[in-house]
């Protein structure tokens, strides 16, 4: 996001010499609030990695385990949170880029419903594109510091008078819910990709300590999701890579691992013509709705999932994004909270039945491949809990209910 007087390079080498003559509308906003600005932190080159890797400064750390990625794109924004050295951060969100570095970094991000804050003033490849909206919103350590957040940007800020994309629409006060008025679907599994055993067991804990306090739990096996992960992907992609591969050819760097993974996502280099983006946007639609008739006729309130099918990974390892991009292409509100259980490598192991199980694709074998216990020693685990679109309110304060119930507080760490 650009910031007035400064560089604003977005991870792109060619962007080294763009120094800003005004801040976007998200840091006028926060300026004209009061904040404090005093780090920009890290991100990928191109913004499309669930990691933090570039030219320009290289990788994030995560704070919990310097040997793995402290997730991505809003890389150092998840650190930085996760280990006490802001208050509050921003980041932004098209495919998991607030609610993975926030999981993988032991904070809390909220990946808000899309025109609600703006993104107006910041470099990004996606300019022009509405198939799948990226979204800006808060990193921080407490849900209430969330809800501080998004009620003075949204109420005093009046964003939608700055950004003539945005809706009018004020943030509500939602009183915290009594956990035993909830029902809550739990994803365990997403079709796509096995989770990994720490994360299992963190979603066996919250599960169970959300029904000791009375949370109705509904089993949940999502519809539709590889229909929904490709069409995310080609999305992300309809314009051939054009605007990546201009950002990137201006300067010649050369491309990272994930870079490259990236750009081959969906169909990669082709351009898709505006008849079939229609198509996207149609298949898009068909799977909100058929999400939104669950929530409804089910009388749902919330999901819990998995925010990756692992902890942490290592830098530059990250190549599923399943679990929270769905979330994109439906728009929901997600909010990532701390389930307080960190990798054991002494208890979160692969049993005989996990290494007796047959990939259901190259991609999961990949991820599940990459897990090896020792390696990941320490790594929280976060949960994401989503709602219905422009429902957001409801969301953050379910989740302060839900994180009073697991009891976990993040500035005890």
């Amino acid at each position: 996001m650009n910031y007035k007087g400064r560089i604003t390079h977005g991870g792109y080498v060619s962007k080294l010499d763009n120094v800003t003559p005004e801040h976007g509308v998200t840091n006028q906003i926060l300026a004209n609030l009061g904040a404090v600005f005093y780090v920009r932190t890290n991100q990928p080159q191109t913004l499309m990695h669930l990691d933090s890797g570039n030219n320009v400064n290289g990788f994030s750390k995560n704070p919990f385990n310097l040997l793995l990625s402290s997730g991505g794109s809003s890389s150092g924004e998840g650190a930085i949170s996760g280990f006490g050295g802001s208050a509050i951060g921003v980041g932004s969100d098209i495919g998991g880029s607030i609610r993975a570095p926030a999981a993988y970094s032991g904070s809390i991000g909220l990946r808000p419903s899309s025109k609600r804050i703006s993104g107006l003033g910041a470099i990004s490849s996606g300019a022009g594109q509405e198939s799948v909206p990226a979204v800006i919103g808060p990193l921080t350590r407490s849900v209430d510091d969330v809800d501080l957040w998004m009620d003075a940007y949204i109420n005093e800020g009046k964003p939608w008078e700055l950004d003539g994309t945005l809706i009018h629409m004020p943030w509500r006060k939602v009183d915290k819910p009594n956990p035993a008025d909830l029902t809550i679907a739990v994803i365990r599994d997403d079709g796509l990709v096995r989770v990994s055993p720490p994360v299992r067991r963190a979603l066996n804990e919250t599960v169970e300590k959300l029904r000791a306090a009375g949370v109705k739990i509904v089993e949940f096996t999502p519809p539709n999701t590889k229909l929904a992960y490709e069409t995310v992907h080609k999305m992300y992609t309809c314009d051939g890579n054009y605007m990546q591969r201009e950002l990137l050819s201006a300067s010649g760097e050369p491309l990272t691992k994930l870079t490259k993974w990236s750009l081959n996502y969906g169909e990669g280099a082709r351009d898709f013509p505006a008849s079939e983006n229609r198509k996207l946007n149609y298949i898009r639609d068909g799977l909100r709705q058929e999400y939104t008739e669950y929530l409804v006729k089910n009388k749902v309130d919330f999901i819990l999932s998995p925010a990756y099918n692992n902890v942490a990974p290592h830098s530059e390892e990250v190549y599923n994004w399943s679990y929270t991009s769905l979330f994109n292409i439906l728009d929901l509100p997600t909010l990532v909270i701390q389930s307080g259980v960190f990798q054991d490598p002494n208890v979160d192991k692969w049993t005989e039945e996990d290494l007796k199980y047959k990939y259901r694709s190259p991609l999961e074998q990949l991820e599940n491949e990459n897990y090896h216990p020792d390696e990941f020693i320490g790594a929280p685990v976060g949960l994401q809990l989503s709602g219905r679109r422009y429902f957001d309110e409801e969301v953050v304060a379910a989740g302060k209910a839900i994180v009073d119930v697991l009891g976990v507080d993040l500035f005890k760490h």
